[in-house]
């Protein structure tokens, strides 16, 4: 019984805390371009934002990474266009589907500003407002139990922010060992 009360405890803080934090990590960020959209890991949908350069990796200086980066881990999304859905992550399903929505995400976010950057603590639901009145929406499952985070935030600062898996989330340096 108080494993639990603690565990429901803890949860509640972290749903108290998160919202001033995310705001403050996240406040450069809004303004930014979009300049990269990619896939990883099959349909992880991938944003950089701000000037590209190459990955500081020596086995990977072919890739270009933005100054900022958002990545999703196995987390539904929809992307908006003047308040009209225009793509739901879960939608298509044939490699052909899979294919062409790839390409309208990289037609529709590429280029775009993004305005404004909200996250749900009760939910997790996570929003980007872009340029042109295009919106993406992250629908975290805060149940799901493959123990992957949502989705990841690499900073300018040399932090990631890692959201999930459920309502857990941690800010670190991206040199310190997990």
């Amino acid at each position: 019984m108080l494993k639990s009360q603690t565990l429901a405890h803890s949860e509640q803080l972290q749903k108290v805390l998160l919202p001033g934090i995310f705001q403050h990590l996240t406040q450069s960020l809004v303004g930014e371009t979009c300049t990269q959209v990619h896939f990883s890991h099959g349909d992880e949908l991938c944003l950089d934002f701000g000037p590209l350069s190459p990955c500081g990796h020596p086995q990977l200086t072919h890739l270009k990474r933005g100054t900022w980066g958002l990545c999703t881990r196995a987390t539904p999304w929809k992307l908006y266009g003047d308040r009209q859905l225009l793509l739901d992550s879960d939608a298509p399903q044939t490699d052909r589907e899979i294919a062409q929505a790839k390409g309208f995400s990289r037609d529709t976010l590429q280029g775009k500003t993004l305005l404004n950057l909200t996250l749900d603590p009760e939910t997790l639901e996570t929003s980007l407002s872009f340029s042109e009145n295009h919106a993406l929406i992250l629908y975290p499952d805060l149940w799901d139990e493959d123990e992957l985070q949502h989705w990841v935030l690499l900073m300018p600062s040399a932090q990631v922010l890692a959201i999930g898996p459920g309502y857990r989330w941690a800010c670190r340096s991206v040199h310190d060992r997990a």
